[in-house]
C-alpha cells in the first residue's frame, strides 16, 4: 500500500506526523514524500536507550531520533527529492530490526552543523576576521575571556540543544582549504583559539581574533571545529536488519559519528553523495560510512566521499578479549576500547574462531560454535557457551593481559567497493578488514592525508577485526597529493598486533594490479604480514618502490 507522508501533518514540523506515518505501516508498504523540505526537531523527537560503537555512547546512553523505524519488513521509503532538515544533535535516521527495506531519493541537512565552520576571511598581521555560517548562533562570553561559545538553540524551548566554548572537548581541529586541495587535522597549539590576545564580535557572522603569534593560515580556508572527544551519537544508523537497499541519497552533514551500520546482513549503498550545503564544507562530525560487524554482501558504488572528519569508508568486525574461563565449555569476553561496543557481538549457531594477540594468528585454526550467549551490554562483556571445548591456551598471558581474542567469523562480508571518488579526506579513505572476499576496483582517490586504502586488524588500540583472506585491489586511479604525515603510502597493509609488532605473515592473498599511482608520497605500496602478495600491470607516476616487511610469496 502507497501511504502519503503529507497527510500526517505539516512539513515544517514533521517530527510527530512521521511517528504516526509510520505507525500507520504494515509489511509491505510505501512511504512517499512530496519534493520539499521536511523539519524533524529533537524536542518531538521519539528516543531509546540504545548504544552505538565506535562512539561515547556509554557517556550518552539515550538517543534522539528525526526518524525511526523498527521491526518493519519488505517496506519503501521514497523521497522523491525530499530534504530531511534536522533541528539538534541527534540522529536523522534509524532503522532497527527490519528486513528487505529500500531507502530513495532524498537529502539529509542539519540546519546547524555542530561541527563548526570558522572561514577565514581577511588577514592583517597577527589579527585574523572568520566567516561564520549564518545557521550558527554564538556570542563571546564576557565572563571568560577570550572565550566564543557556538550553540543551536531550541525555537520552541529556547533551551539549548547543543552547546560548547572555542574548542573545548575536542582532540583536535581540522583545516580545510578553499579549493579542497588540503584537509588536515590540526593540533590545539594551531588552532584557531590557541594564544589568542584579544577577541571582537564584528557581526552576526564575523568573528575577530587577534593572536600572541601568526597563524598559519590562508585566506578562505576553514578552521572546522568538533566536539570529538565526546561522539554523543551518529548520523545515521542501521541495527540487526536485513537487506536494506540505500540509493540516491544526498547527505550533507552527519552529527555525532557518521552513518553506522551494526550487525547487519546485506548492504547495498548506490549513488550515495556526501557533499555539504552550499554554507559549509564539513560533511561529518566523523566517519561517512561505518560498517561493524556486519555479514552477506556489502555493496557500495557510484558514490561520492568528501571533506568528513575521519575515514570516508570503514568496515571491520570486533575483537573481543577473553576475560575468564568459566569451564571447559564457557568463557566471557569483553569490548575494551572505550567507544567500542555496546551491542550483541555473538548469536547461537555462530561460527567464532579465537587468535593470539601477540601475533595475530589463529590459535588452532578451528571454527567455535556458539551454543548459547548471554550479553551483559552495560557491562560490555558477554559470556558464550560453546558446543565445542575451548582452546588449552585461551588462559594465556602476555605482559600480565590476556593473550587471546575471538571474532565472529560468520559476521565477515563480502565487500565490493566500485566506481566512488573519495576526495578531501584527512585520514583513510578506504579501511576494510574482512575475511570475505574483497574487491575495490574502478575509484578515484585524491587529496587524502592518510593511506587511501588501509588494511589494518588490531588487537592493542581499537580491537578492529580481521585478518583478511581474499583481497583484490584493481584499476583504481591514486592521484596522491603530498602528505603531512609520514609513511602512508596509497595502499597500506599493516595489523596491528599486541605491542604493535608484526614479525609473522597475518592477511592472505592480497592482489595489487593494473592501478594508477601518481605518488606524492614516499612509496605507493607498504606492506606487512602478508602471506600471497600479488603486484602486477601497475603504472607509476614517481617512486614504483615496494616496501614489504614479514612477507611470504610475494610476485
Amino acid at each position: 500500500m502507497i501511504i502519503e507522508a503529507g497527510k500526517f501533518g505539516d512539513a515544517s514540523n514533521f517530527s510527530v506526523p512521521f511517528i504516526e506515518a509510520v505507525k500507520s505501516m504494515s509489511d509491505g508498504d510505501t512511504l512517499v514524500f512530496e519534493k520539499k523540505e521536511y523539519h524533524f526537531y529533537k524536542d518531538f523527537s521519539q528516543f531509546r536507550e540504545i548504544h552505538f560503537t565506535n562512539t561515547d555512547s556509554f557517556k550518552n546512553p539515550k538517543k534522539y531520533f528525526g526518524m525511526l523505524i523498527e521491526n518493519l519488513n519488505n517496506i519503501k521509503i521514497e523521497g522523491n527529492g525530499a530534504t530531511f532538515v534536522i533541528h539538534g544533535d541527534i540522529c536523522s535516521f534509524a532503522l532497527i530490526g527490519c528486513n528487505n527495506v529500500k531507502f530513495e531519493n532524498f537529502t539529509i541537512r542539519y540546519a546547524s552543523p555542530n561541527c563548526v565552520e570558522l572561514k577565514v576571511k581577511e588577514i592583517k598581521g597577527n589579527k585574523i576576521t572568520y566567516s561564520i555560517p549564518s545557521s550558527t548562533l554564538w556570542y563571546i562570553d564576557q565572563k571568560r575571556k577570550n572565550t566564543a561559545v557556538f550553540f543551536e538553540q531550541s525555537p520552541f524551548t529556547k533551551q539549548n540543544y547543543w552547546e560548547f566554548a572555542n574548542d573545548e572537548n575536542s582532540h583536535c581541529s581540522a583545516l580545510h582549504s578553499e579549493d579542497k586541495t588540503l584537509v588536515k587535522r590540526i593540533n590545539h597549539p594551531e588552532c584557531a583559539f590557541a594564544s589568542v590576545k584579544s577577541m571582537e564580535r564584528k557581526s552576526e557572522t564575523e568573528l575577530q581574533v587577534s593572536y600572541k603569534r601568526k597563524r598559519k593560515y590562508k585566506l578562505g580556508d576553514t578552521i572546522a571545529l568538533a566536539t570529538n572527544a565526546n561522539r554523543n551519537t551518529c548520523g545515521i544508523f542501521f541495527g540487526e536488519s536485513k537487506n536494506v537497499e540505500s540509493k540516491n541519497i544526498t547527505v550533507n552533514y552527519m552529527a555525532g559519528f557518521g552513518w553506522l551500520s551494526q550487525m547487519c546482513e546485506n548492504l547495498t549503498f548506490d549513488k550515495i553523495n556526501f557533499i555539504a550545503d552550499k554554507d559549509h564544507v564539513v560533511t561529518s562530525f566523523a566517519d561517512l560510512l561505518h560498517i561493524c560487524g556486519c555479514k552477506g554482501n556489502v555493496s557500495i558504488t557510484n558514490s561520492h566521499f568528501e571533506s568528513a572528519h575521519d575515514d570516508a569508508i570503514n568496515i571491520h568486525g570486533s575483537f573481543m578479549r577473553f576475560k575468564k574461563k568459566v569451564d571447559d565449555y564457557t568463557a566471557e569476553f569483553e569490548f575494551v576500547h572505550h567507544q567500542q561496543g555496546g551491542h550483541r557481538n555473538f548469536f547461537a549457531g555462530d561460527k567464532t574462531m579465537f587468535f593470539y594477540r601477540t601475533t595475530l594468528n589463529e590459535i588452532d585454526s578451528k571454527y567455535y560454535t556458539v551454543k548459547e550467549v548471554r550479553d551483559d551490554i552495560e557491562n560490555k562483556t558477554c559470556t558464550v557457551t560453546f558446543n565445542e571445548k575451548l582452546p588449552d591456551e585461551i588462559e594465556q598471558k602476555k605482559h600480565k593481559q590476556s593473550n587471546a581474542v575471538i571474532e565472529n567469523k560468520s559476521y565477515c562480508p563480502n565487500v565490493e567497493i566500485a566506481n566512488c571518488e573519495f576526495t578531501a579526506i584527512p585520514t583513510r579513505d578506504i579501511l576494510c578488514t574482512t575475511s570475505g572476499k574483497v574487491k575495490i576496483h574502478d575509484n578515484v582517490f585524491s587529496y587524502s592525508q592518510m593511506a587511501c586504502i588501509f588494511i589494518s586488524n588490531d588487537a592493542f588500540a581499537w580491537y578492529e577485526s580481521g585478518p583478511v583472506r581474499d583481497v583484490e585491489i584493481y584499476s583504481n586511479k591514486f592521484l596522491m597529493c603530498p602528505s603531512i604525515y609520514k609513511r602512508h603510502p596509497g595502499v597500506l597493509i599493516k595489523p596491528i598486533p599486541f605491542m604493535r609488532r608484526v614479525n609473522k605473515h597475518i592477511h592472505k592473498n592480497i592482489t595489487i594490479r593494473n592501478n594508477l599511482f601518481m605518488v606524492g608520497r614516499d612509496v605507493p605500496i607498504r606492506a606487512y604480514g602478508v602471506d600471497g602478495l600479488n603486484i602486477y600491470g601497475n603504472v607509476y607516476e614517481g617512486s614504483h618502490k615496494v616496501i614489504t616487511r614479514a612477507c611470504k610469496k610475494v610476485k
